[in-house]
């Protein structure tokens, strides 16, 4: 695989994706309301105010059959799929730490203690625990884990265990002894504990010690498997939704270690969109709510007063440890270059990025590191020191930056706008994960700073899983995140040993002629916090950090995560801090132990919508083919169709060519169109519903040419390129200034000039070809998929036009969010998924 590009053609996600249809139909309708409890069958019955119900971070789980929480299935880890209740109500830490005081709160341990040279560790385990087959948990399972991670270099976080633990042994029953290379003082904070995310996951040695610790699904139902500690167990997994029941037996409540808790069904249920997450919440359809921004925080309060923040005023975000930064393959060239992010340093206003992309609920970053009143010291120290006279980080100076640009050989073309060397461009593409609203923001904008400079600088959206699986094997140029270069609370140092990790295991270590980056917080760690010593080396790593710059700090992080006290109260606040309010870290088993119930009288049916409404969109002609083809283009339909008898809606239909189809969603009031691409390219082009299909996009050429290669966007440039008018498509590589695409106004189109070699490629929709296919009567095996492209292989959407009433777009919105949390939408998708 190459950048964001992968070989192979993909049949069976969802088995084959759905067609780019667009559907225009004409709605004359009364409104009807229907709870979404009424859908439930057996666990569903909980009742709502026995049910907490979250929102993902990481969206949807790419295996929803593979809970291993160190290994790999196809490439991907689990660590983009954990936060679906996996460590927050399964697996238990052996301890937290707390933010307020600074101390590490027992859980499944109670107890450690260093030798005076803090290079041997205790660790004693709770009296009591056990795992929910009934097994109890021991010293065993302890030292069973970490010589597996030991062991094993391939799996995730295993790192932390190689490069500091020489050799662990049971010393009785509760109780294991950890050597460690050389001394560490914090070495149960930052690797043994629930510090960012989550701390050591311990596995039961009864289940895992004869399976292969990579590739072990950890997932069968039958057998009770997941098996972990946790007061709540697994009883419904899939792409869109997971449902964990309580556990009665829990041992906690058994040996007097706390009470169940409360709520007796946790659900997370990925809905896609902000706006429809958003009205879910105003809905009391979420308890719980992932980042967004103060404007829809505002607009939620107002619908909803009983949402909360963490803080009661502006900015109200929480300050996560985890700021956010644009970070380089440096072993891709020209990006090994160190003169060439500097100029993008230069290029970048971080302050418009504060401003315009996180609406000033943050502020600009001057290091890799959170700006915690901890950690200030450190940063006053280097600011002090003149670190930032000798690297002006913080800098936007868009002439010093094309003054770089000149003395590394480039030249500026007037025509294009931006600088070549050898008569290709200066080009950088830069991910962003789905889901990551305000990374998207913060990419859109710098990508715009970087064009004014001349770099010919793009970014393309990823699933969440495909986003994780390329940092992970460096098929990247260049990405924005946060999560996976963090782990500061107290002190600098951690942050900047996992940024020297990160770059050691790309095979680019950071070095300069006067210093190695990971050698020096080697020693950083041996001194004490605060001391002269620890405080010299500190600037010195600094130094190399910024003179490589391998990652440019951003933006501090701050999270706007609501809180619904409708059903469930006693969140935590700054005003009551007893966690901090990361519902998508293991610190969500504090929340779980502390929350309490609120009795609410059944709500009131929504009240019909008073006001006859006609919706108009369209769809291309019909394929008369097989049963199996009419169902996959009928399954859009089928969820709108479903939507539409939740809301009491009777329908009429007229259909018409994708091209005019979107025109006219665009331009007549009241139109619905789906299933359609959002890109930023058509953001304010559509009031946008929610996300209703996967979609797989590929790239189709001739069966007897030469398969093509692509490794950037640009390597698109030279072929001639059939795309659907309007598609994601076509809006995609007009990003990149493609110069010879042909958009046509229906699949059947492209495929009969890539038959007569009229285009090299066509670049569409899965489904959508193989029904222009069938509908043609073209013979299959004159054509392949070259590859897919994963930015465009996102979960596709329901839109209306932009003069639709904002009431009737919500109704829509709720109407898909409780099919989703219902389980309905998960029925639907897998009963397609089977028929293929």
């Amino acid at each position: 695989m190459t950048m964001f590009f992968t070989s192979a053609n993909t049949r069976g996600r969802l088995g084959k994706s759905l067609a780019m249809l667009a559907l225009a139909i004409i709605f004359a309708f009364s409104v009807v309301s229907q709870s979404w409890s009424d859908m439930h069958a057996g666990h569903e019955n909980v009742p709502r105010e026995q049910t907490l119900v979250f929102d993902p971070i990481s969206g949807r789980i790419a295996f929803p059959d593979f809970w291993n929480p160190y290994g790999y299935k196809s490439g991907y880890s689990i660590d983009f799929g954990i936060d679906h209740g996996f460590h927050q109500a399964m697996i238990e830490p052996l301890f937290v730490l707390d933010y307020e005081s600074g101390k590490l709160t027992p859980w499944l341990a109670t107890d450690y203690r260093f030798n005076t040279t803090h290079d041997r560790v205790r660790i004693t385990l709770r009296t009591g625990v056990k795992w929910s087959d009934g097994e109890a948990m021991d010293a065993d399972d302890l030292v069973f884990t970490i010589n597996m991670l030991k062991q094993n270099p391939g799996l995730k976080r295993s790192l932390q265990v190689i490069n500091w633990v020489d050799s662990v042994v049971k010393v009785d029953r509760l109780t294991a002894e950890i050597k460690l290379l050389s001394p560490n003082p914090e070495f149960v904070v930052d690797h043994l504990s629930l510090k960012i995310s989550s701390g050591l996951h311990v596995l039961p040695e009864h289940i895992w010690r004869d399976k292969d610790p990579i590739s072990f699904s950890n997932y069968a139902p039958e057998k009770g498997w997941p098996v972990f500690t946790g007061p709540y167990r697994l009883v419904q997994s899939s792409t869109y939704r997971t449902v964990l029941m309580r556990n009665d037996d829990w041992w906690g409540a058994q040996a007097g270690f706390m009470p169940l808790p409360k709520p007796k069904k946790l659900v997370w249920a990925a809905l896609g969109s902000s706006e429809s997450r958003v009205a879910a919440m105003a809905a009391n359809q979420l308890d719980s709510l992932m980042d967004i921004s103060i404007d829809e925080f505002k607009r939620l309060t107002r619908d909803n007063p009983d949402v909360i923040a963490y803080h009661d005023g502006p900015p109200y975000a929480w300050r996560d440890p985890c700021p956010r930064y644009l970070e380089f393959n440096t072993q891709r060239e020209p990006w090994s270059d160190k003169a060439l992010r500097w100029a993008i340093n230069h290029a970048i206003d971080r302050e418009q990025l504060v401003k315009r992309g996180y609406e000033g609920k943050t502020v600009a970053s001057t290091h890799v590191v959170p700006d915690y009143e901890t950690i200030q010291p450190y940063l006053d120290f280097a600011q002090r020191s003149g670190l930032y006279d000798r690297y002006p980080l913080h800098v936007h100076d868009p002439s010093r930056a094309k003054l770089i640009l000149k003395s590394r050989g480039y030249q500026f073309n007037a025509e294009s706008g931006f600088f070549e060397k050898d008569g290709q461009p200066l080009s950088l593409h830069v991910q962003i994960r789905e889901g990551g609203f305000f990374h998207s923001r913060v990419a859109e904008i710098m990508i715009r700073q970087m064009r004014r400079v001349g770099i010919d600088a793009s970014f393309g959206i990823v699933a969440e899983g495909l986003y994780w699986r390329n940092l992970e094997n460096h098929t990247f140029q260049a990405h924005v995140g946060g999560a996976r270069a963090c782990g500061s609370v107290y002190d600098p140092h951690p942050t900047m040993q996992k940024i020297g990790e990160i770059h050691a295991k790309m095979g680019k270590p950071i070095k300069t002629e006067d210093g190695d980056y990971n050698t020096i917080l080697n020693k950083m760690q041996g001194f004490a916090k605060q001391s002269a010593d620890f405080n010299q080396q500190f600037l010195a790593a600094s130094e190399v950090l910024f003179e490589q710059l391998p990652i440019i700090p951003l933006v501090q992080t701050g999270a706007l995560v609501p809180f619904n006290t409708h059903y469930w109260t006693n969140w935590p606040t700054a005003d009551n801090p007893y966690s901090v309010p990361a519902t998508w870290w293991q610190s969500t088993h504090q929340m779980l132990h502390k929350l309490k119930s609120v009795e609410r009288p059944k709500s009131e049916p929504d009240k019909k919508i008073d006001t006859k409404i006609t919706l108009f969109v369209s769809l291309p002609d019909r394929v008369k083919s097989g049963e199996e083809d009419r169902a996959l283009m009928d399954l859009n339909r089928e969820v709108v169709e479903r939507l539409v008898q939740r809301l009491g809606v009777r329908i009429a239909t007229r259909e018409y060519p994708w091209a005019r189809a979107y025109q006219m969603a665009q331009r007549r009031k009241d139109t619905l169109i789906y299933p359609v691409d959002r890109l930023l390219v058509n953001d304010d082009s559509f009031k946008w519903v929610g996300t209703i299909s996967p979609s797989v996009t590929h790239v189709y050429q001739l069966s007897r040419a030469k398969s093509v290669v692509i490794k950037h966007p640009h390597d698109f440039h030279p072929y001639q390129i059939a795309v659907v008018r309007n598609s994601g498509a076509e809006q995609y590589l007009r990003m990149f200034n493609h110069p010879r695409l042909w958009p046509i106004t229906a699949v059947e189109q492209g495929i009969a000039m890539l038959e007569k070699g009229r285009v090299d490629l066509l670049i569409t929709d899965e489904f959508q070809f193989d029904r222009g296919l069938a509908s043609t009567g073209t013979n299959p095996e004159l054509f392949k998929s070259a590859m897919t492209i994963d930015e465009l292989s996102i979960d596709s959407f329901l839109a209306f036009s932009p003069s639709t009433s904002d009431r009737l777009v919500d109704r829509f919105r709720k109407a898909l969010a409780e099919m989703k949390i219902s389980g309905e939408y998960d029925e639907l998708m897998s009963r397609y998924a089977s028929s293929q």
